[in-house]
């Protein structure tokens, strides 16, 4: 643990690093770990010696609470924050539990207004920026860029003398590079880091912590696009002036601390969900109202061009069809014309045949053409029509009938039997006979068949003489009020850092096939249902995503 010997009784800890490093680490634990106490962290630190910090308003010294801890005005020693990081993760033994905090911290209030700015900004920018917002909350770090082109950039951080650091910050720093990647719309992002010693560094220069390495792929026009228009939205821009508004309310009420300490808490949650409904609905407006509906028109209109071109003066035959009839009617022609002029046949074929040729290979291969033209016009407008049907959901009301969750899955089994066994696939059905749900009975459908097509579709990538299996387990939950299906299955696997894409809109994983719509509406749906849709992921052995869907009133009874 790091020394606490820059703390006395007589002096506050040093002024090096903004609360906004443990806003967040107090916002996580309290969602995800509440059984992680901040008070206990901070009395067991206290044995050390008091904890001391300088009231802002006040100016008497005070022993460090919860309150400061998420108070963006006070600023703590490196040492504290280091001991607070290191007490936190003995109690959460997870190695990624601050890659995690570091992923999502870009949600605190205090920066909505930089990560929503993100997607305006080309990759470059981004890594400047970033760099930059990270010095001003720590004293102690300097960013050095040595690297800044489309799809890599190297960043070193390095602390003055004297100061500390650990695998914590450093993971955090991992996870908030890969946070601000995501944001800017870019894809298959990876980021090591490696730690580097002071002799790797020529010169006279401080201490180096360790150097990022940060590969992407920078996003394509559609996503930048999606993501530019976020910043864009009248009612985005609002929700930014409101947060501005909360703070300026702390101030001028900050008698009554404690209270608006806490309803602000509450605002800025609301806030954070307010900015996801704000992405979703731009989605829906964007591409199913606008740019799907303008696509599908264009293509409709191209496939009736095409119509006509296959169904020439209405002769029923292509136009390649009908060139390819008047050559062998030119042919007839010239040998009768040949024969009644007594035309020299060597002469003629010499100067005439090579021209006919060429028009019938001409004709043949634009048949060849415009069958594969056709082919993408008719994928062209199935992807509009299944953007159109996303966009659509949001209209959608959840449906009453009772729905046996079980049956459902039965009949995709029957259904796709021959398939599965075409893959050497294995389905397996476990658990309860009978689950049933209020529903639609084609929505639930269509949750469990984007799941199990997914889980098919992944099976492909095990090689063949090895075992293929997909097995779904329905049982009730731990209250009983709901259900709990697994839809499980032995293939590849999910990187970790795609775990928190793969419900976003076009976000895919097979851009040759897949629109990334998928695991969006199986989100939407479950939640329309006021269920919830989670997913687990061991490459290479097991990836596991779990439906928690509330039980009909005629099961509890």
């Amino acid at each position: 643990m790091p020394s606490m010997s820059n703390l006395s009784p007589a002096h506050p800890m040093a002024k090096q690093c903004s609360a906004l490093n443990t806003f967040w680490l107090i916002k996580y634990l309290s969602r995800h770990h509440p059984e992680v106490s901040v008070g206990e962290i901070l009395d067991q630190l206290a044995q050390k010696g008091p904890l001391l910090v300088e009231n802002i308003h006040t100016g008497r010294l005070e022993a460090v609470t919860q309150d400061h801890l998420t108070n963006p005005d006070y600023w703590f020693s490196n040492d504290f924050i280091l001991a607070l990081y290191d007490a936190v993760q003995q109690r959460v033994p997870d190695p990624r539990l601050f890659y995690r905090m570091g992923r999502t911290s870009y949600r605190a209030q205090q920066l909505i207004k930089t990560a929503i700015g993100i997607p305006l900004l080309g990759g470059e920018k981004v890594v400047a920026k970033v760099s930059h917002e990270a010095s001003k909350f720590n004293r102690t770090r300097r960013y050095a860029i040595l690297k800044n082109i489309p799809g890599h950039a190297l960043i070193e951080m390095s602390h003055i003398p004297g100061a500390a650091f650990s695998d914590p910050v450093v993971r955090w720093h991992q996870g908030m590079f890969a946070a601000y990647a995501r944001l800017l719309g870019a894809t298959e992002v990876d980021i090591a880091y490696r730690y580097l010693q002071k002799e790797d560094c020529p010169g006279d220069r401080e201490q180096v912590v360790c150097r990022f390495d940060i590969r992407y792929t920078p996003p394509n026009l559609l996503r930048r696009l999606f993501q530019v228009f976020i910043g864009n939205i009248p009612f985005v821009k609002k929700i930014i002036e409101d947060a501005d508004l909360i703070q300026l309310e702390q101030k001028e009420q900050i008698l009554n601390r404690d209270q608006i300490i806490r309803e602000r808490t509450e605002k800025i949650s609301q806030l954070q969900e307010e900015v996801a409904a704000a992405e979703r609905q731009l989605l829906e407006q964007s591409m199913g109202g606008g740019f799907a509906h303008e696509m599908r028109n264009a293509l409709a209109g191209a496939l009736l061009e095409l119509k006509a071109y296959r169904n020439y003066r209405n002769q029923d035959q292509s136009a390649a069809q009908v060139l390819e009839q008047a050559v062998v009617q030119l042919f007839t022609a010239i040998d009768r014309l040949q024969l009644q002029y007594q035309l020299p046949a060597d002469e003629i074929g010499r100067e005439v045949l090579p021209w006919v040729e060429t028009i019938a290979r001409l004709a043949s291969e634009l048949g060849d053409t415009m069958e594969g033209v056709r082919a993408d016009i008719e994928r062209g407008l199935a992807i509009t029509r299944e953007i159109q049907d996303y966009a659509a959901l949001n209209q959608r009301s959840p449906g009453q009938d009772e729905v046996d969750l079980v049956a459902v899955l039965h009949h995709y089994g029957r259904k796709f039997a021959g398939q599965l066994k075409e893959q050497a696939t294995t389905f397996r059905l476990e658990g309860c006979e009978q689950a049933t749900v209020l529903a639609d009975q084609g929505h639930i459908y269509s949750i469990f068949s984007n799941l199990l097509n997914n889980a098919r579709e992944s099976l492909a990538g095990v090689s063949v003489g090895q075992e293929r299996r997909i097995v779904v387990r329905v049982e009730p939950s731990t209250d009983k009020k709901h259900y709990q299906i697994r839809v499980s299955d032995n293939g590849p696997g999910i990187a970790p850092e795609q775990e928190e894409m793969l419900f976003q809109p076009f976000y895919t994983t097979k851009p040759a096939t897949g629109t990334g719509l998928g695991l969006g509406v199986v989100a939407k749906l479950t939640s329309l249902y006021q269920g919830e849709v989670t997913l687990s992921s061991c490459p290479h052995q097991e990836t596991t995503f779990t439906i928690i869907l509330p039980a009909a009133p005629s099961e509890l009874s």
